[in-house]
């Protein structure tokens, strides 16, 4: 099988999976509070916002292995081993680091969390399990990162699939018996077990040649490796802070109940993006590979179509996602469970610009030229948190979203003028290719949701799924229904 077509069926069952997990994973919400209280989920969220904080036992090693495996002429080499044993040992390094960091933040839970005594026990055992987590992962992924660069897309994906549904059922079961909140990490801990393990040995099947280096082991391109591994652990602290920060000002300044409804009515624009980047993430092996073959013209053809989808998918979601998000949170769970329309602009906002740019992410981390994009995020995360705490004394809930949001912009913004520098590619060039494939397809959408929909209440999920449908199918007729029109004219 060819490489586009292992993209495309990875991308398809990507996909498939994903949306089963989903609704699945919307489906066993409400039999959470059958045994926990919205205060114990409240409690989940952001012990785990928490743990998400110090997840950086890869440092990006698992995208600098991709940039080394996704070339035959590296992956087959004699010394691919010293590249694998020395991630492996920076990982092990930095495992024991975070490990004691863990530590010390279990000591010292209560002063990081407002934790009520009755939910003390079982917050800290949560805590303690999710930092298992985190270290086995930090290894596990390199099983993972190894079969997605050789192109393994579907059987990764399905396998992530399958571990996500475990776990969202093996969740409720635990509750059911009586776990409490100790049964969110449970599930995961046992699941990623058991998805690694059999991963790893489909893995030494079929690729026997991958050993450690462990007599003769020379530490190879280290100033390479640490560059770079340097560099993504200081971004991935800002994307960390960013998006798990948000849950923990939260919970300290208004209270628990506040997280459970923020997290609620963010579960969709949360989810948008990372449907989004299933689209890219396939094509970083690829990239990789044609970076180190210098083929630029190549990755200018690749991203440039990649963005064109990202653009006009990124604005087709906030439209969608803003009008239909209060109907749907309030048909799952109820109204009270909605954080607000205020909020939702905000998240719209934070949505678009994050799908919009998936792919300029891919290209940094493929062609390891990061310039100053690390300067920019400590900037960008700095005027967040700032602006957070400034905004919650005038606005509440809205202004800490509002303050992450903003600070957002300024990494986000220099992120694509560097990729667009490092492509060759004119800023006006780019937006003008961009701007007609994005508009035109949403017109039809924006037109419905500002005049149709405000004329009915959507009470029903049958009138949910009909007003999603509307949407997608003008979607489709404003600009491929014309071309395909254009076409057969023409034939």
């Amino acid at each position: 099988m060819s490489n586009r077509k292992k993209i495309l069926s990875g991308i398809t069952i990507d996909f498939a999976g994903s949306i089963i997990v989903t609704v699945v994973g919307f489906l066993v919400v409400p039999f959470y509070f059958n045994y926990i209280s919205n205060e114990e989920f409240g409690l989940w969220l952001a012990i785990a916002g928490i743990t998400a904080m110090i997840t950086m036992v890869d440092l990006g090693t698992d995208q600098y292995l991709t940039t080394i495996t996704a070339s035959d002429e590296k992956f087959y080499a004699p010394n691919y081993g010293d590249y694998l044993t020395s991630l492996l040992l920076i990982k092990t390094i930095v495992s024991f680091l975070f490990g004691f960091i863990g530590v010390i933040m279990y000591i010292f839970l209560t002063k990081l969390l407002d934790v009520e005594l009755m939910y003390l026990e079982g917050a800290k055992i949560s805590f303690l399990i999710g930092i298992v987590i985190l270290v086995l992962s930090g290894y596990f992924s390199t099983i993972t990162t190894i079969l997605y660069a050789r192109h393994h897309y579907s059987l990764i994906n399905s396998f992530i699939a399958i571990s996500a549904l475990s776990s969202s059922l093996g969740t409720v079961g635990l509750l059911h018996f009586g776990f409490g909140i100790v049964s969110f990490p449970l599930a995961l801990l046992t699941t990623t077990i058991l998805q690694h393990v059999i991963l790893f040995a489909f893995m030494l099947k079929n690729y026997p040649h991958i050993r450690l280096k462990i007599k003769n082991f020379h530490f190879v391109d280290k100033k390479e490796i640490i560059g770079y591994t340097t560099t993504f652990q200081i971004l991935r602290w800002v994307h960390t802070l960013r998006t798990q920060y948000i849950t923990i000002a939260i919970n300290n300044l208004i209270g628990p109940l506040y997280v459970a409804q923020y997290n609620l009515t963010n579960k969709i624009p949360q989810m948008s993006p990372s449907y989004a980047v299933k689209i890219v993430n396939p094509f970083f092996p690829t990239i990789a590979d044609l970076f180190h073959k210098g083929e630029l013209k190549k990755i200018q053809e690749i991203f440039i179509r990649i963005s064109k989808v990202l653009f006009r998918v990124g604005l087709f979601f906030s439209i969608s996602v803003y009008y239909l998000n209060e109907s749907f949170v309030t048909l799952w769970l109820g109204k009270d469970k909605f954080a607000g329309n205020s909020v939702m602009i905000w998240l719209t906002i934070y949505m678009f610009h994050h799908i919009a740019l998936g792919v300029f992410g891919v290209v940094i981390f493929a062609s390891r030229k990061f310039e100053k994009w690390t300067m920019w995020s400590i900037f960008d995360i700095i005027i967040a948190v700032t602006l957070s705490y400034l905004l919650f004394n005038f606005f509440g809930l809205v202004g800490v979203v509002a303050g992450i949001v903003i600070g957002s912009f300024f990494s986000q913004g220099y992120l694509f003028y560097i990729v667009l520098k490092q492509l060759n590619i004119g800023k006006v060039d780019f937006l003008r290719k961009i701007f007609v494939y994005t508009l035109v397809p949403n017109i039809a959408p924006l037109i419905i949701v500002w005049v149709i929909f405000p004329l009915y209440k959507i009470d029903s999920w049958t009138l949910f799924i009909l007003s999603g449908a509307v949407l997608i199918f003008s979607s489709l007729i404003s600009w491929d229904g014309i071309r395909l029109m254009l076409k057969k004219s023409l034939i």
